[in-house]
């Protein structure tokens, strides 16, 4: 995990404040790439992000509009929005989205985004200067649909940034080449030693052609709006109905890390979340992945038996150790507890306690 306060690095900087290749248009011009942000109550994080958006690098023929979707009710991202369209004019675009929900937020956006290219990145993330250049050079070069690049942590906090613990947990990213295809994990590829990269598919860095990805007005799924996993289940459909997803290490994302998710009390609920959302997607593709979904909850069995076990015997003298295991059980819980029941809400915690999924919404096409 990166510190931000190590003297030699400016992540916070407002990079647009000095040279920019990117050229500010009026409403009237056609758009090439959408940059959607959604965001919630975030206003400081976010202003750090709309200028980096603005700063990219090797951009000069690209024109590039920021919309900023605000899930706030009382729109508290409008103030720094409007701060900002001083600078930006009309390429910097606010949008009010006050039903409750990350899908909702994604669609609205996606729904608005007058370019061709779609790209999407968290309010709490900041784009490294050659972050766009890289994704659309990635995506022309191996003809993909979407492209998917890392995402790695930062903190201001110094006991974080030495835990290999915390880094490798809020790292998304792998070492595999650029151009090499995404695809979802499952036993059948490990076995056989298929050449993909395994990358978590999440909008946190992902850049996508909209002509070809996204066939409805609601290509993120209401029911996991409160839940997550609305990404996950948008880009397993796509690789499923055959578009071609790749990685580019280039393009560099970093995700600034709040204290409060620093403990291991958020992280365990993280882990097990992620687990449900990897059981719950397998049923609600199109079409259903039920034996994928065998794999996913044998493996969380055995996450649980085998991660319990150890998690015990190392609790006496092995912290790091016995937290870990403790992560692996968590993640193995979920993939077993994926079922209505025991689906809990996680975005915009400060409003309701719990998500209820519709049943209907439990399936894709069989």
């Amino acid at each position: 995990m990166i510190n931000l306060n190590a003297p030699d690095v400016d992540l916070l900087k407002d990079s647009s404040s000095g040279m920019t290749d990117i050229a500010f248009v009026p409403p009237s011009t056609d758009i090439e790439v959408s940059i959607i942000v959604p965001t919630l109550r975030r206003e400081k994080l976010l202003a750090n992000l709309i200028p980096r958006c603005f700063g990219q690098l090797n951009c000069a023929h690209v024109r590039i509009e920021v919309i900023v979707v605000d899930n706030c009710p009382r729109q508290s991202a409008k103030p720094v929005v409007d701060r900002f369209g001083e600078k930006f004019g009309p390429s910097l675009r606010y949008i009010s989205e006050k039903r409750p929900g990350v899908s909702h937020v994604r669609n609205v956006g996606v729904s608005a985004a007058r370019g061709r290219i779609i790209g999407f990145i968290d309010d709490d993330e900041l784009p490294g200067e050659m972050w766009l250049a890289s994704m659309l050079a990635c995506l022309k070069r191996y003809g993909a649909d979407v492209v998917l690049g890392p995402v790695y942590p930062i903190s201001d906090l110094p006991e974080a940034t030495s835990d290999a613990f915390l880094s490798k947990t809020f790292t998304n990213s792998s070492d595999r080449p650029t151009g090499t295809v995404i695809a979802p994990i499952s036993l059948l590829r490990v076995l056989l030693r298929r050449q993909y990269c395994y990358r978590t598919m999440a909008t946190g860095n992902a850049l996508f052609d909209k002509s070809c990805c996204i066939a409805s007005e609601e290509p993120f799924a209401p029911a996991l709006s409160r839940s997550g996993g609305e990404d996950v289940l948008f880009f397993h459909n796509l690789f499923l109905s055959g578009k071609k997803i790749v990685w580019c290490r280039e393009a560099v994302v970093f995700e600034r890390i709040l204290p409060e998710r620093l403990t291991i009390g958020y992280i365990v609920r993280k882990r097990y979340r992620n687990g449900q959302i990897t059981s719950l997607t397998c049923i609600m593709t199109t079409p259903r992945q039920y034996t994928r979904l065998a794999e996913s909850m044998l493996l969380g069995l055995t996450q649980v038996v085998v991660g319990g076990a150890t998690a015990a015997l190392f609790a006496a003298f092995n912290s790091n150790r016995a937290r870990v295991s403790l992560c692996t059980v968590a993640g193995g819980a979920g993939k077993l507890l994926w079922m209505k029941p025991f689906l809990r809400r996680s975005y915009g915690l400060s409003d309701v306690a719990a998500v209820e999924v519709q049943p209907e919404a439990l399936g894709g096409a069989s």
